[in-house]
């Protein structure tokens, strides 16, 4: 007899009704759960089983119970945690590769059921989307006369990418603003995360409009001599184009081709794995 033998039953049987909801799944989606078992050999497997976590997890979100009426936040997320830890047990290899990805997207999945009611969202103010950064800052860029409309552009990428994530911004307090010589504004970030958590809170963009790094690196840049000229060569932005991930998608195609997917959530800005401390002044 051992503690393992001391926990209830409805413990013991969570990750066994995980493992037959996820095999159900499976067969809806007319995939075998042998020809995963190939998939998890391949050399794209972190992908692959990315992308199968990924359905699933779309597949608990829209699901409907006995009564006609969508799983509770609760349901979703135990069905989801267990079914992943399941997997990850079952093909332990991939563990260290997709455990961070995976718990990304299951916050994903939980953020989604605390807002939504009755099937819906709740009502509330549109959020600023990265489009409309970009266009906002693509006119600062294309009407700036002097040092100071660039400092605009930067501030705006730093108010989007730092006041828009709630954990960067949570432990600020006085201690941590200073107004240097010059009047000079400094705002010093430590973003304090847990060991499943770790990011960056600045980190380089795809598109040249809306980094960050660059911003910043404008406003130091044109600090000295502010003129508009001298930053008139921008890059040419290069479209990666990726299918949507939807419902309706087939989950054959996403375990074949994982690569051509952008995942559920895929708007929502990922960071690369680190601790930053940024002190940032103008």
């Amino acid at each position: 007899m051992s503690l393992i033998d001391l926990a209830p039953t409805n413990t013991k049987r969570a990750p066994e009704n995980a493992a037959r909801s996820f095999k159900k799944f499976l067969s809806a989606e007319g995939v075998t759960w042998e020809y995963l078992e190939v998939c998890m050999t391949r050399e794209n497997a972190p992908l692959v089983l990315e992308a199968v976590v990924d359905k699933f997890g779309m597949s608990l979100a829209f699901k409907e119970g006995r009564k006609g009426q969508l799983l509770a936040r609760h349901s979703v997320m135990q069905y989801y945690r267990q079914a992943k830890n399941w997997l990850l047990d079952q093909f332990p290899h991939l563990r260290s590769t997709t455990d961070k990805a995976l718990l990304k997207k299951g916050q994903m999945l939980e953020r989604y059921c605390m807002k939504r009611e009755s099937g819906t969202f709740v009502n509330k103010a549109p959020a600023c989307t990265k489009t409309a950064l970009k266009k906002m800052v693509m006119h600062l860029y294309s009407t700036a006369v002097t040092a100071t409309d660039y400092q605009d552009a930067a501030l705006l990428c730093l108010l989007w990418f730092l006041f828009g994530r709630a954990s960067d911004l949570t432990l600020l307090r006085k201690v941590n603003l200073s107004i240097g010589s010059g009047n000079i504004f400094f705002v010093r970030f430590i973003r304090v995360k847990t060991s499943e958590e770790q990011g960056l809170s600045l980190f380089p963009d795809e598109d040249f409009a809306t980094c960050p790094l660059l911003a910043i690196a404008l406003a130091l840049a044109t600090q000295s001599a502010p003129t508009a000229s001298l930053l008139n060569q921008l890059p040419t932005q290069q479209a990666i184009s990726q299918a949507t991930l939807t419902p309706t998608a087939p989950l054959i195609d996403l375990m074949d081709h994982p690569e051509h997917v952008a995942p559920m959530g895929k708007k929502e800005v990922t960071t690369p794995q680190g601790f930053i401390a940024t002190s940032i002044g103008f």
